[in-house]
């Protein structure tokens, strides 16, 4: 399951890139694996693990949307509604 997250993220950032997002884009390449890869736990299921990485793609979101950083806070969102929340 984490491979197929992984996969998504690459697919996303992809994506962001022929639609010329580039910002969007490196955004994405940067962060999101790192946050897949600090919030799977081996030891647990992968459902388990799914909806630890969905929630902390979730308050990231609100997080950015906190801070202000409307344009991190988008990315997230697309991210989460349009690939993250297929799984």
């Amino acid at each position: 399951m984490k491979k197929k997250i992984l996969e998504k993220v690459d697919e996303f950032v992809r994506i962001c890139q022929t639609m010329f997002k580039l910002g969007a884009a490196d955004f994405a390449k940067k962060y999101f694996p790192d946050i897949v890869e600090g919030f799977w736990d081996d030891n647990k299921s992968d459902e388990e693990n799914l909806e630890a990485v969905k929630g902390a793609f979730k308050t990231n979101e609100i997080l950015m949307e906190h801070r202000g950083n409307e344009e991190q806070r988008k990315v997230f969102s697309a991210f989460i509604e349009g690939w993250l929340n297929e799984l």
